[in-house]
């Protein structure tokens, strides 16, 4: 068994005008709302790999665990995709209600969280608009616990990321 320490490399720096944008169209298409309403005028981001980088409004000038958890996250790429953060859904769901999401029920949930696909069968509700990117909601709290995206070919939801991404990436 090998004692050595991975080092996690660091790369940080200010978005793109092209990524804000590309954000802020994210939003408004998905949820029907005005993007400068939730995104601040700057962004940063940090990137943990080539696969991860979280994209957040602070004034840090790296990502620590109180971004991570507070309404500054914005983004996440991932799987080569750009998707909103768990937080900045959660206030938009306070505001205008829940919109592009589908409910999932507890053996679904729980798979989900570990990385995992939803089965058809683990789908309580689809919430309109229907559109390729869906928040996943815990049936049990109503909490979003990430994003999936519909596989049409596959018949399933596909894992785009779950909160326990970071643990999984990061830990």
């Amino acid at each position: 068994m090998s004692s050595e320490k991975k080092t996690l490399k660091l790369k940080t720096g200010t978005v793109s005008k092209s990524t804000s944008e590309k954000i802020a169209k994210l939003l408004s298409e998905l949820y029907g709302v005005n993007p400068s309403r939730y995104l601040p005028s700057v962004l940063n981001y940090t990137c943990f790999n080539e696969n991860l980088c979280i994209i957040y409004g602070s004034k840090l000038g790296l990502v620590n665990l109180k971004v991570l958890y507070e309404n500054s996250w914005i983004a996440v790429y991932t799987k080569k995709r750009l998707v909103p953060s768990i937080n900045i859904v959660r206030s938009i769901y306070s505001d205008q209600g829940v919109k592009a999401a589908i409910i999932v029920k507890e053996q679904g949930v729980k798979a989900f969280l570990y990385g995992n696909d939803i089965l058809l069968e683990s789908v309580l509700q689809v919430v309109p608009p229907v559109k390729k990117l869906f928040a996943v909601i815990d049936s049990a709290d109503n909490e979003v616990i990430g994003f999936a995206a519909w596989n049409p070919r596959r018949r399933i939801y596909e894992n785009i990321y779950d909160a326990g991404l970071f643990l999984r990436e990061l830990g």
